[in-house]
């Protein structure tokens, strides 16, 4: 040891010589740009040699041609994000790294970005094999570009937007929705002072102030009666065209946990037909709870829907999930401006006619309590009602409906939420004209 370290220190020069071969060679085969951070540590050397330069020459070389040792030192440096700028610089740094890149080993092409994890759940490192993990594209999506995806793709007409509280969810909701075009029904259990949502009319949780008992129904009712309307839509031929209406359901695995049953089923089936009637749902929720919402095993509901989850740091991504809710193929987004596009929207006075917000006062400040519209024209009074021409109208809508296929259960929630109600008589008179042969269909 003493001889190598005598050599060392008294022939520096040839030392020099034979590095300087030695990268040439390498760099004659396959240039890559790292080199020319090692050609500048080697003339560092030749100006002044010495032991202790050429050993930490030697030690950061390993460090950063060495994929195991690299994968160590980016762990040590916590580096973010391996997307946007990080990535080339990453690369430079620790040309290492390449190793787990998913893309050719030369340059940094556009998805060369696809840098999985590289330290294993217990710490060790490991290549993870590129099929399991999830690529993160290296240009973050400017906001243009995932506010169309979100609002616009008519492939992925709903949206979960998940992560832990607290980190900007509503406020990238409301960013979203101040630049879609429609009519809102929005429903939170939390109170205006906590989520105000911009002004725009809401329906919260309601609450007896005499019992001091919390009321989940006004919530309830808002999303049936948005189920109500997707079927109206459908069975009198006027989806087509009709106004666009967004859904918005906070906490969604609470909701649905403290509303009735029929809550979830109706949520679950507008993710699957509502899109056609013009209507998409937005739910936000801590995480993505497959069991809670009722999905599980229903790819053809999660594939309506697009996700965009928030990390720690506020780290957006947005893409589809998979069957245990992680994202496949995460596209990073350009959030920088995330809390002023969200002060730029406008919401009051854009609730759906069909959810009205009044304000309860009490002890403990106000609700929203949403309200059916008043029915059209005259009120269902005994007189009335009996009356025949009104009779023939309700029996020739009976008639349309039926021969939409709709039944007679939701035919009376639709009378209901209406203000009306659904005579059986008129009901089977409607499909005993529909029998005849002057009313059957073509």
């Amino acid at each position: 040891m003493s001889t190598v370290l005598l050599l060392l220190t008294t022939y520096p020069r040839p030392i020099a010589a034979l590095l300087t071969l030695a990268l040439l060679a390498c760099a004659a085969r396959s240039w890559r740009w790292p080199m020319a951070l090692d050609a500048v540590l080697l003339a560092c050397y030749v100006a002044r040699p010495s032991l202790q330069l050429l050993v930490l020459g030697s030690f950061l070389a390993a460090l950063r041609w060495v994929p195991p040792f690299a994968a160590q030192v980016a762990e040590a440096l916590r580096v973010p994000e391996w997307g946007g700028l990080s990535l080339p610089v990453a690369l430079f740094a620790l040309p290492g790294l390449q190793a787990y890149v998913r893309g050719p080993a030369r340059g940094v092409p556009a998805r060369a970005a696809e840098l999985p994890p590289v330290v294993a759940a217990t710490g060790r490192t490991t290549r993870l094999d590129p099929a399991q993990a999830p690529a993160v594209h290296a240009r973050p999506l400017a906001p243009a570009e995932w506010m169309r995806a979100c609002n616009d793709d008519p492939a992925a007409p709903h949206l979960g937007i998940v992560g832990p509280t607290r980190l900007g969810k509503t406020t990238f909701v409301l960013a979203l929705i101040g630049r879609r075009p429609g009519q809102l029904v929005i429903c939170t259990p939390k109170g205006a002072d906590v989520d105000p949502w911009g002004g725009a009319e809401t329906v919260r949780l309601g609450i007896d102030l005499q019992s001091t008992s919390f009321d989940w129904q006004p919530i309830a009712n808002a999303i049936n009666r948005v189920y109500v309307e997707m079927l109206s839509r459908y069975a009198t031929n006027s989806a087509t065209g009709a106004e666009r209406i967004t859904l918005i359901i906070d906490e969604l695995s609470t909701t649905l946990a403290n509303t009735p049953k029929e809550t979830k089923k109706q949520v679950i089936e507008m993710w699957n037909m509502a899109a056609g009637a013009n209507i998409n749902l937005i739910v936000i929720d801590p995480e993505v709870n497959s069991s809670a919402w009722g999905i599980v095993g229903r790819r053809d509901i999660v594939n309506n829907l697009v996700f965009a989850q928030v990390a720690t740091g506020r780290l957006w991504s947005l893409g589809r999930i998979d069957p245990n809710g992680r994202l496949l193929d995460p596209q990073s987004l350009d959030t920088g401006h995330l809390v002023a596009l969200a002060a730029e929207a406008q919401l009051a006075g854009r609730g759906w006619a069909g959810v009205v917000a009044v304000a309860v006062s009490g002890a403990h400040g106000s609700v929203g309590v949403p309200v059916p519209p008043a029915p059209q024209g005259a009120p269902q009074t005994h007189a009335n009602a009996q009356s025949k021409s009104n009779a023939e109208q309700r029996i020739a809508l009976y008639m349309t409906w039926r021969r939409a296929g709709m039944k007679s259960d939701v035919a009376r929630a639709l009378r209901h939420a209406e203000g009306g109600g659904l005579d059986d008589v008129e009901w089977a008179e409607a499909g005993k004209r529909l029998q005849t042969p002057a009313n059957s269909p073509n």
